[in-house]
């Protein structure tokens, strides 16, 4: 490998982990200060988890229902069409 790709190299590895690095450092930062920032009008992060989990189930749960539905009509729908074709063979 010559010195010009071997440098190349070095450079990108090094750009990658410091991206990472920075990635890690800036996303610890700003969560440590919208926490601070919500600490200060006295939210706890459990009544955060607790408020969202508590709004997000129902929708979650309406979503498999409909899934549940939508999957039991498409087979009963596929299960007659399926019928209808044998008896046309037949006739």
């Amino acid at each position: 490998m010559s010195y010009g790709k071997r440098s190349i190299a070095i450079l990108g590895a090094g750009f990658l982990v410091l991206g990472v690095a920075l990635m890690w450092f800036l996303s610890n930062f700003f969560y440590d200060l919208f926490w601070a920032f919500l600490d200060g009008y006295h939210v706890r992060q459990a009544d955060v988890i607790a408020y969202t989990m508590a709004h997000l189930i129902p929708f979650v749960l309406s979503a498999i229902i409909i899934a549940g539905i939508w999957f039991a009509l498409r087979w009963e729908l596929s299960r007659e069409h399926q019928s209808v074709r044998a008896v046309a063979r037949c006739s």
